[in-house]
């Protein structure tokens, strides 16, 4: 499926960008990610940033009023790009952040993005506890369906299980709300969302940002760490070095593992279809990271 472009809305939300900012010149779309809504990089009389617009009525407008609500309390230090304008017209809601001129990170074994980006995993839950969104939804929320998935994979195919005996346990035994806390957590973390300029490592999309425990945005990022190479140790040796993963507790961080690797398993199989291979290569290193340091 394609998203749709600059060029696909209708006048009156493109007049507003253009009154706003001065008019555009050139229009260049993201590829097609969660949504699939206006995600493009605008260059205005103004200057570049970048538009998000949806229908309003769109199933995935929620995330939008997220994403807004997060730009809108976000601190001027964080490392995200800043929220720069928001209007709702003719049954659309816009988003113009500021641009940033990065490229999606890199996670593998040696690259020069890594310093970078544990930095950023450092700052975040300093920066973001207490919660600047004091009305942001748990990230229980989210886990508990993830986690009810995940249930339902285990029942229903038990053959495709790893370890069977060692995953009913932790999904039994995993409470999704012993993942929550004060923290405001971005809870989607991927190369894709990280973008690199200038040396620095900025978060992008908090569609699904989430009151957490301050460890979780890393739990998240592990196995993306191992499908981009690393091994399961040289991962975990990534993650001691973060202040809130030195702190965190391992059976909840077992149990989330268990279920985020099960629930991608389930959606590898009936989620999506564009989604289905990537799902599948982040549950084989959930299974990999489970198997080295929750035997």
């Amino acid at each position: 499926m394609e998203r749709l472009h600059w060029a696909q809305l209708p006048t009156g939300p493109r007049r507003a960008v253009e009154e706003r900012f001065g008019p555009v010149t050139t229009a260049h779309s993201a590829p097609p990610g969660l949504t699939l809504g206006v995600a493009a990089k605008l260059v205005t009389a103004t200057g570049p940033l970048f538009l998000k617009a949806i229908p309003t009525d769109d199933p995935t407008a929620r995330l939008y009023a997220r994403e807004h609500a997060v730009g809108h309390r976000m601190p001027p230090q964080t490392p995200a790009p800043r929220l720069l304008w928001s209007h709702d017209l003719d049954g659309w809601t816009l988003l113009a952040f500021e641009f940033v001129n990065g490229r999606s990170a890199d996670l593998s074994p040696g690259s020069a993005d890594i310093p970078p980006i544990l930095d950023t995993l450092t700052r975040l839950p300093t920066e973001l506890t207490p919660s600047p969104w004091p009305q942001a939804p748990s990230i229980t929320t989210k886990l508990t369906i993830l986690h009810r998935k995940a249930r339902l994979f285990l029942a229903n195919r038990p053959q495709d299980v790893p370890s069977h005996r060692q995953y009913a346990h932790l999904i039994h035994t995993f409470d999704p709300a012993d993942a929550t806390g004060r923290t405001l957590a971005h809870a989607d973390l991927h190369a894709g969302n990280l973008l690199i300029a200038d040396h620095r490592a900025f978060v992008i999309d908090w569609a699904l940002a989430s009151h957490a425990a301050p460890w979780v945005d890393a739990a998240l990022l592990a196995p993306r760490f191992i499908v981009a190479g690393h091994t399961a140790h040289t991962t975990h040796q990534l993650l001691e070095s973060l202040p809130a993963w030195q702190h965190a507790p391992w059976e909840t961080i077992f149990g989330l593992a268990a279920t985020l690797a099960l629930f991608r398993e389930y959606e590898a199989r009936y989620g999506p279809p564009r989604l289905r291979t990537r799902r599948k290569q982040v549950a084989d290193a959930g299974h990999t990271w489970l198997r080295t340091h929750a035997s």
